[in-house]
């Protein structure tokens, strides 16, 4: 299980300053959690996750299949 957030590229700024939530900083790939068949390790490490993200589409999205495809 990986996560990513776009990085920030004007005119897409990240939306968070000015809201109350603290957002995830941009990066392009996190392997939080390599393949397990512990579902609960999954749920927790889910959970914990922060949602963040930009004001366009995540096209950063490709990228982190691929690593999420290789990553062991």
């Amino acid at each position: 299980f990986g996560s990513f957030v776009d990085k920030e590229m004007l005119p897409r700024e990240n939306p968070c300053p000015n809201r109350i939530d603290t957002c995830q900083p941009a990066f392009s790939f996190k392997n939080v959690l390599p393949l397990t068949d512990d579902a609960r390790e999954f749920e927790r490490e889910v959970s914990k996750q922060k949602i963040s993200g930009n004001l366009d589409s995540p096209e950063a999205g490709l990228d982190a299949i691929m690593q999420a495809a290789v990553c062991k």
